[in-house]
């Protein structure tokens, strides 16, 4: 019994030790606001007591059965499960299209998509939902502030992507259009051409080419859209400061934050091998590895990437800006992040939600 006194003992210390540097540091937050040195060590504080950042938190061997019985392929296909702004929306296997939204949220009615028909791609932005139909043409609702919502006459659209204040398309003869909020040059992209993939986040709009390569519109002041030199890419991601693509061996690249305070890691993806499918958040990265794992890396403030570790036959996933929303092989979805949220969620709801391809 005298023997375990002094292990119960030095876990007690070496925790009290860590939430005494978080308190330390926290308190060096206030009075320093301005100080870089501040911002790392508080992160660096963060990510070892695991309350904010949870980096590379898989590293199960690569399953090969499931490789095949999932029979998962690179990004591309249409959308059918997106997350927003305090909010995320699917499509149902028969073309109808569900959203949960926060109800603490009264100011808009972006989830008002219950007479939706015929979609088969989603795409949720801060404060409006935009649908692309079977037929090519495109259905918004929510906020217009901007006139994100003015897609009525869009025709042959292949994909959507909603940013913040804006709506992209992609047409099936490459070309872009778009329609919202040109602040920062966003969309800035209609001279655009040979494009396969668009992704709107929001201060800037990357789309993928045909062979491969990477362009991007809008504000670089954190670098995100330092995507020129890029290729063999398979699929691209937009998050909030940062830009992430998926390379057709499997790896993901990013672009570096350039502000330390807005580093949360988000970009910490180096090592990450196998992937079929990335999505960038507001401040973290999610991606699906060969066998239907989840991957993901940044802020964690909201556990929007700590509990993703314990998902399995994942097919589709999509980071918001306080949830990480993942489609499962059996048409269900899990959700982690903003607790106020995910209480809301009548799960039996969400059953039968189209799986991609």
């Amino acid at each position: 019994m005298h023997k375990e006194k002094p292990s119960k003992l030095l876990r007690f210390l070496k925790g009290s030790i860590k939430y005494v540097l978080v308190t330390i540091i926290f308190i060096m937050l206030i009075f320093a606001p301005y100080s870089d040195s501040a911002y790392r060590a508080a992160k660096t504080i963060s990510r070892w007591t695991n309350n904010y950042i949870d980096y590379e938190m898989v590293s199960q061997p690569l399953d090969h059965a499931k490789v095949d019985e999932l029979n998962l392929k690179l990004s591309g296909d249409p959308a059918t499960i997106s997350a927003g702004g305090s909010y995320f929306a699917g499509v149902k296997t028969d073309g109808t299209v569900k959203a949960t939204l926060w109800r603490n949220v009264h100011f808009d009615d972006r989830a008002n998509v219950e007479g939706w028909s015929d979609i088969i791609a989603v795409s949720a932005g801060n404060e409006h939902t935009v649908g692309l139909k079977s037929d090519g043409t495109v259905v918004a609702v929510g906020d217009n502030e901007h006139g994100q919502l003015e897609v009525a006459d869009w025709r042959d659209i292949i994909a959507v992507s909603a940013g913040w204040g804006y709506t992209v398309g992609l047409k099936s003869d490459g070309t872009v259009v778009a329609v919202g909020t040109n602040k920062y040059g966003k969309t800035d992209i209609s001279h655009w051409r040979d494009i396969t993939a668009i992704s709107a986040a929001v201060y800037h709009t990357v789309g993928l080419k045909s062979d491969g390569t990477v362009v991007a519109a809008g504000d670089n002041l954190f670098g995100q859209t330092d995507v020129s030199g890029w290729s063999d890419i398979a699929a691209v991601s937009a998050g909030r400061l940062h830009t992430v693509g998926l390379k057709s061996d499997g790896t993901v690249i990013c672009t570096e934050i350039t502000d330390d305070r807005r580093n949360y890691w988000q970009s910490d993806t180096s090592s990450w091998r196998n992937i079929v499918a990335v999505s960038a958040g507001h401040y973290h990265t999610a991606a699906i590895r060969a066998d239907g794992v989840v991957y993901a890396t940044g802020n964690n403030n909201h556990s929007q990437t700590h509990r993703t570790r314990f998902w399995y036959d994942i097919v589709a996933i999509s980071a918001g800006s306080m949830l990480t929303v993942g489609l499962k092989a059996d048409g269900t979805v899990v959700v982690e992040g903003y607790q106020s949220i995910i209480r809301d969620i009548d799960f039996s709801d969400w059953q039968d939600v189209k799986i991609p391809g």
